[in-house]
């Protein structure tokens, strides 16, 4: 019976966490669709390590895609949760495979040279984080981007407006990933991760 129970709650939360980001699908697309602050820091990125693959997670409406395609990087594939961002990346973007899903959903078995997450994990409370982490692992073979609002500066955390804090260095160790780069995005609220994998024991 408990487990019964269990399956209602997971499915009417799944449902409701769907609901809740295609109604925010427009506003999250007029108020960041145009912004470019963080775009130096991924060009810095992808010239000094070529990726040749990348996997946006939560990508929205497709506000990274022009940054992959000029670096010429293919294959990309960007997955998101809310079907209408989806459509105006697919307006946008045409030669953009996406597809919907949400992160801990993702069955694929392909690996990508550089996975994304922008913005993505912060909504994620602490109990879905460590199956999101798991996958994200899976599917990275080379690098990790995650980006995030800066957690000295906003209000918003530890629960406050869906936002939450997490040790990724953590997560990820237990997944052999380590952090090779930090910093803040300039002018921004925002902070970025970059992971890859620990090295081989000697």
């Amino acid at each position: 019976m408990l487990g019964v129970a269990v399956r209602i709650v997971l499915r009417f939360y799944r449902r409701a966490q769907r609901l809740y980001w295609e109604l925010r699908a427009p506003d999250v697309y007029q108020r960041y669709g145009q912004e470019r602050a963080d775009f130096p820091t991924l060009q810095k990125i992808i010239a000094r390590y070529s990726p040749r693959s990348v996997l946006d997670l939560g990508c929205g409406a497709g506000r990274l895609f022009p940054l992959y395609l000029e670096a010429g990087i293919t294959p990309i594939l960007g997955v998101d949760i809310a079907a209408r961002a989806l459509a105006l990346a697919r307006r946008a973007y045409p030669q953009v495979p996406t597809q919907r899903a949400r992160i801990e959903d993702l069955t694929m078995d392909q690996q990508f040279d550089l996975v994304v997450i922008h913005r993505v994990f912060q909504h994620l409370p602490p109990e879905n984080l460590p199956c999101a982490v798991a996958t994200t692992s899976r599917l990275a073979r080379q690098l990790i981007y995650l980006n995030e609002i800066n957690d000295q500066e906003s209000p918003h955390l530890n629960g406050g407006g869906y936002i939450f804090k997490h040790d990724y260095p953590a997560l990820f160790a237990a997944h052999g990933w380590q952090a090779i780069d930090q910093g803040r995005i300039p002018n921004t609220l925002q902070t970025y991760l970059l992971l890859a994998p620990q090295p081989a024991p000697a």
